[in-house]
């Protein structure tokens, strides 16, 4: 025995109403931006948002998935401390310098800030007879805010690292670096190396550039004002060009010469903005006739016409 749908829904309306409306419909999403680029957006890649969370001290997964906790306050100097480091600055003013400079997020901008609280100077006494290995030391400071003017207080070595939650090797980074340039304009060299094995040569950018538009690149027909892509036949992709383009390339043309497929791709990518197919609704019926249908004297001459008139109406 089958039962009328129209009946059943009057009888059990709550097995309706548990759905939402919204979970049965496809919502209409705006592209946010269209017919842009391709570009790389290294502000997401996994290993930038691994690198802000360590410069910033809070705690991330390494690559080998191993977490590394957060920076967190250490606890101040001993009651033996000669300087009377726990005497001079409280809890709070402690915190509030630890927030400032890890909220800094730049090791160049936080190399600035010890070498503008850490003092090297030549030690002043020797008390060995032989050689010794250390000939300087080094004098720690700490912001103080006293009658509402910013000043330094002398601190200890370990109130000083405790403090900011550092070591000693970072404290000897930034020292040598501002030794070396003489100045407090510190950069963080961390990754930046002269000697890449490729580099980006205007010449071989051009000759990319020369070999995709030699396959006659062509924009919209009909969707120019939503997209400003250029299209090329979907038998393409990059690989097939890149193939054709180390048995395109002229070295007495070009001087330089890209060698794989991923430079090849992300030169395309950034300096043109290209699309391997033609849109469904960008269609032309006359030019679809032309092409599927056998050639006719009539159907040749409508075609012509058809190209000027589109010539025409561009100009």
């Amino acid at each position: 025995m089958t039962m009328c749908p129209l009946r059943f829904h009057n009888t059990h309306p709550e097995r309706f109403l548990k759905i939402p409306l919204s979970s049965r419909k496809r919502r209409f999403t705006k592209k946010r931006d269209s017919g842009r680029l391709r570009e790389t957006f290294c502000h997401e890649w996994i290993d930038s948002k691994r690198k802000r969370l360590k410069n910033t001290g809070k705690s991330y997964y390494s690559r080998n998935g191993k977490i590394r906790l957060g920076k967190k306050l250490g606890e101040p100097c001993q009651n033996t401390c000669k300087l009377k480091c726990f005497q001079k600055l409280d809890d709070d003013t402690r915190i509030e310098i630890f927030n400032k400079f890890w909220e800094i997020g730049d090791h160049s901008k936080q190399y600035d800030f010890i070498s503008n609280y850490v003092v090297k100077i030549n030690k002043k006494r020797t008390i060995t007879d032989g050689e010794f290995r250390r000939s300087f030391t080094y004098i720690y400071h700490l912001p103080y805010i006293q009658n509402h003017q910013n000043s330094k207080v002398i601190v200890c070595k370990q109130m000083f690292l405790n403090t900011l939650s550092c070591g000693p090797k970072m404290i000897r980074t930034a020292i040598s670096k501002s030794s070396d340039t003489g100045s407090f304009a510190l950069v963080d060299n961390r990754g930046r190396h002269s000697h890449h094995k490729t580099s980006i040569d205007p010449d071989m950018i051009k000759s990319i550039c020369d070999h995709v538009n030699s396959f006659e690149p062509v924009d919209s027909h009909y969707c120019r004002k939503e997209s400003n892509k250029l299209y090329l036949d979907g038998s393409l992709s990059f690989t097939r060009m890149f193939n054709l383009y180390k048995e395109w390339f002229d070295s007495t043309k070009y001087g330089s010469k890209w060698e794989s497929l991923r430079q090849y791709r992300d030169v395309v990518n950034k300096n043109i903005n290209l699309s391997f197919h033609k849109p469904k609704k960008d269609q032309c019926h006359v030019c679809l006739s032309y092409k599927n249908n056998p050639i006719t004297p009539e159907i040749q001459e409508n075609f012509e016409n058809h190209i000027k008139n589109k010539k025409l109406s561009r100009s």
